[in-house]
């Protein structure tokens, strides 16, 4: 006589989420918009990646790479950084240069854009590049009993249907010359050049290359300037090394908002004339210190430790201390000297 073997399984693990967790703020008016916005299920889920992202961390915006939101969505990167460019060209995220965020005027929001993951139409087709549209058939009249969807069926040059790839890739292009444009306030149309670099390169580094244009004082460049080939590389190294060197020009305006912030005032912006000068401003650190950041923060805090009111704001001059002045050398060499002076060491 057998015995059966009695088997305890584990209970299963009861998750409940919790506000002790972690919670995300969002205006009710925004979510209420968001709602009635009828978004794809992708691109509300986009959306909400970023919200997360943002609101989640009580920011407004922030650099958000679309390994991020393929983490959260599930989606492929490529096609998060797609549905990402939808919702900018829609007016529903805003974007300054790497970061991005819910745009909060909501008069501003675009529902109406053409979604760009839709089929194409008969018209759209039309449109394709050369090289797409030289393997289109020609719509001629004709008595062999051939049907109107077999003729307009767009064929590869080896005689297949247009690839998803080739697909995407237009649908790519189409985004980043709309991308190009609203970064400019430009009003270009030929999308070839962007699609002649996405042969070769990924999305994010054709849009990594447009950015690095439009911040290092070069937006002006037309997009078959930007996409020459021969330069590409180049530029895409050039962009490279500057994406990461923005982390460092973030986290100075960070330390400089954090210590210096209440008496000197905000700052938000990263302009090109004062990445020049943070530039300058670590060049002359480092010449007496391996970790300029540090030494940057120090500065900061020796700066407002020793400024005196009349320091910082002149009444009779109207002279004020700013950001700019910060991170000039000149301001750099009179806080060392005024140390020097008050606590007789060095600094």
């Amino acid at each position: 006589m057998s015995v059966a073997e009695v088997i305890k399984f584990q209970p299963k693990e009861v998750r409940m989420a919790d506000l002790d967790d972690g919670y995300t703020r969002i205006a009710n008016e925004l979510l209420e918009k968001i709602i009635s916005s009828q978004l794809t299920s992708r691109q509300l889920n986009v959306l909400l990646a970023i919200a997360r992202k943002t609101y989640g961390y009580n920011k407004k915006t922030d650099w958000i790479g679309n390994k991020q939101l393929s983490a959260l969505t599930g989606y492929a990167e490529t096609r998060c950084s797609t549905i990402k460019n939808e919702l900018i060209n829609m007016r529903i995220v805003i974007s300054n240069g790497r970061a991005c965020g819910i745009n909060k005027n909501l008069t501003e929001w675009n529902i109406n854009v053409t979604h760009l993951g839709k089929t194409f139409t008969k018209t759209s087709k039309k449109t394709f590049t050369k090289t797409v549209n030289s393997s289109l058939p020609k719509e001629v009249n004709t008595k062999d009993n051939i049907t109107k969807e077999k003729r307009n069926t767009p064929i590869s040059p080896k005689g297949g249907k247009v690839s998803d790839e080739i697909l995407e890739l237009e649908n790519q292009a189409k985004s980043l010359i709309e991308y190009y444009n609203t970064t400019r306030t430009a009003h270009c149309k030929n999308h070839d050049p962007f699609l002649k670099a996405l042969k070769k390169y990924s999305f994010d580094d054709v849009r990594m290359v447009i950015d690095w244009f439009a911040e290092t004082g070069k937006q002006n460049a037309k997009p078959e300037n930007i996409c020459r080939m021969t330069r590409f590389d180049g530029y895409l190294s050039d962009a490279i090394k500057f994406k990461q060197s923005q982390k460092t020009y973030t986290q100075i305006l960070d330390k400089f908002n954090l210590i210096c912030g209440e008496k000197l005032g905000r700052v938000d912006d990263l302009t090109v004339d004062r990445i020049h000068k943070i530039d300058k401003l670590i060049i002359e650190l480092t010449k007496k210190t391996d970790r300029p950041l540090d030494a940057i923060e120090a500065y900061f805090e020796t700066l407002i430790e020793i400024s005196t009111d009349l320091d910082i704001k002149n009444p009779a001059t109207n002279w004020e201390m700013t950001f700019d002045y910060v991170l000039s050398v000149t301001c750099l060499v009179k806080t060392r000297e005024k140390y020097n002076r008050i606590n007789g060491g060095q600094q």
